[in-house]
């Protein structure tokens, strides 16, 4: 339920899958201290079922160097919480975000760790 300028000035970076001319899904997130948070990922209708969450999901983690990628979802939103385990994501909680609305809460910690020297 954002405005246009609430949308354009969010400070999220986008990924988007294109299908020729058609933008077909978007994921956006933000970074901090090699934490990656994914703040919406969306593919459009006339898209569903053909891979592109899955797509959006690996271009996120092959984009830039991270620790750890967290998500939250609807605690009700099955699709969106097999996705995300399907892919690796470890339920870490649910939490009650307002009266009767919970969601839930993902992670995804990198298997493997950059050491640099000094």
């Amino acid at each position: 339920m954002e405005t246009y300028e609430q949308f354009i000035h969010c400070h999220e970076t986008f990924l988007c899958y294109l299908k020729g001319d058609a933008i077909a899904g978007a994921i956006s997130y933000t970074k901090e201290n090699g934490q990656l948070l994914i703040c919406r990922i969306v593919v459009h209708p006339d898209y569903f079922r053909q891979g592109i969450a899955d797509a959006l999901l690996h271009a996120l983690q092959l984009h830039g160097d991270w620790v750890k990628i967290s998500v939250s979802t609807g605690k009700m939103n099955q699709p969106a919480r097999n996705l995300y385990e399907k892919n690796g994501f470890i339920h870490k909680e649910d939490v009650e975000a307002a009266p009767l609305l919970f969601i839930s809460i993902y992670e995804k910690k990198h298997s493997f760790y950059v050491c640099h020297d000094k």
